[in-house]
């Protein structure tokens, strides 16, 4: 297939030999190759990377390999691989490196994606550029424009965002799985709907982006979740955190998520005001009903400055915060279980912070605070899973009631204004946090204390707990999931 291939060669310079180029300045044009190929359209496809030398000495890549024995093979400059090299790029010049993915059509049960990964050598140093084609047949979004970050103090390599805008409108039945790759927009004015029983999988680091205006409408039932994971199916990345990026949220919609898992992402869902953040306005509001978010290697809900309102939320097992409220918002948590006992790494973060204000840059802007927290568990295995802060240049107000809290003995101290009834470091025996199993126990301390009044007053969102059973009607217990009494 690359015979038409071996005439192509490196434009040389015949003036002055060059120095020795640094690493830094050779520049790559994506750092992830996607095939646009689907399961029903099996063959061969071939994709071009392009590496650049942007400085002023020449650059020698002294070797380039697959890392794996898979369905992709290149071609550098009429050398074909799987093992490849020297190269020389001088100044301003560019290597073309051409691969194709040839997929078995008799593959039968394939993985969503094949992935591999080309590894360029270069005095020393390396980097890693992904490979993925697909192998199922599902529904795709793939990057079909991208945002350059040039270098900064912070990003001194700079980035590259692939990016694709969605169609208004759209909705995601549960006929086909949805694979996205790269970050999918959807624009202002727009909306997502996505029906029950729905799976939607994120390749590598990509994200669901609902910009300003935008809606998202994830409408799954007690018997059809919707969920939200990773591309890698076997099962032994089942449970693992960070695979995809995250559900980012804007200001100026209302969006709704009933009956979701969302799980094994970096950061599980982040609300962002922008609004808030360059100095203008403009309500938002994500509400969150029967919710669960699971085994994020970042944040698990985090927000800054947006409206949430939540019953029957549970959030578990994150590698820093399990819930992050910043740059203050309207927030109402009612029969919710945040906990974390997180054992991947030394996790210094507690379960529940929440502030006032937020950073942009070297400033710091506040915003009013209302945060309400009811009939609800915050815990984990920190001796304290509780923090705050304030600036005074907002509002800052918040009220923990008929809550269990793991927290240390010089706060909050119960009965007072914004503590009226709250249970401090009784455990509520949880069943197995170690397989995320959150139902507390009949005998441990969340068991028939909740204020009855505010389940009979919401009976359409709270009569049930978040897997399907019955609230005692009577004496309720705290948090998201009932005990088997």
């Amino acid at each position: 297939m690359f015979g038409f291939l071996t005439g192509f060669s490196l434009l040389t310079s015949c003036l002055e030999e060059p120095g020795i180029g640094n690493f830094a300045d050779l520049r790559f044009d994506r750092d992830t190759v996607f095939f646009d190929t689907v399961f029903t359209q099996l063959g061969t496809a071939t994709e071009v990377l392009k590496l650049y030398n942007s400085g002023g000495g020449r650059i020698q890549i002294d070797e380039i390999r697959l890392l794996g024995n898979s369905v992709f093979r290149f071609n550098a400059n009429g050398v074909p691989g799987p093992i490849a090299g020297s190269f020389f790029i001088d100044p301003g010049d560019s290597l073309y490196v051409f691969l194709e993915a040839t997929l078995d059509p008799n593959g039968g049960n394939t993985p969503l994606i094949f992935e591999d990964s080309l590894l360029i050598s270069f005095a020393g140093q390396q980097k890693k550029v992904v490979l993925a084609v697909p192998g199922q047949d599902a529904l795709y979004y793939l990057p079909n424009d991208t945002l350059v970050f040039p270098p900064s103090p912070g990003n001194p390599n700079g980035s590259i965002l692939p990016y694709r805008i969605l169609d208004c409108s759209t909705e995601w039945r549960a006929d086909r799985p949805v694979v996205v790759v790269g970050y999918l927009v959807v624009d202002s004015n727009c909306s997502l709907t996505i029906h029950p029983g729905t799976q939607v999988h994120f390749f590598n680091n990509g994200a669901l982006w609902i910009y300003r205006g935008a809606q998202l409408q994830a409408l799954g039932e007690a018997d059809q979740p919707i969920v939200f994971q990773g591309t890698r199916l076997p099962l032994a990345w089942a449970e693992q955190p960070g695979q995809w990026d995250r559900i980012l949220i804007n200001d100026g919609g209302s969006s709704n998520m009933r009956h979701c898992l969302i799980k094994n992402a970096f950061i599980g869902v982040q609300g962002d005001h922008l609004g808030k953040l360059n100095g203008s306005s403009g309500p938002g509001q994500l509400n969150l009903h029967n919710v669960e978010i699971r085994n994020c290697s970042g944040i698990g809900l985090y927000t800054r400055g947006l409206n949430i309102d939540a019953s029957n939320l549970l959030v578990h097992n994150c590698g820093q915060y399990s819930a992050a409220f910043t740059l203050g918002g309207s927030i109402r948590l009612r029969h919710s279980t945040l906990a974390n006992y997180w054992n991947r790494s030394n996790r210094t973060s507690p379960t529940l912070f929440f502030s006032n204000y937020a950073l942009a840059g070297s400033n710091s802007i506040a915003a009013a605070l209302n945060l309400q927290v009811l009939n609800s568990i915050v815990y984990g295995n920190k001796e304290s899973e509780l923090e705050w802060d304030s600036v005074a240049a907002a509002g800052f107000s918040y009220l923990f009631d008929h809550v269990l809290l793991k927290a240390s003995d010089d706060y909050p101290t119960p009965l007072s204004t914004r503590f009226p009834m709250v249970w401090r470091n009784e455990s509520p025996n949880f069943s197995n946090t170690n397989s995320g199993n959150y139902q507390p126990a009949a005998n441990g301390a969340a068991a028939n204390r909740a204020q009855p009044g505010l389940v009979s007053a919401n009976p359409l969102l709270l009569r049930f707990d978040l897997r399907g059973r019955n609230r005692s009607e009577s004496l309720p217990d705290l948090g998201a999931e009932e005990s088997e009494n």
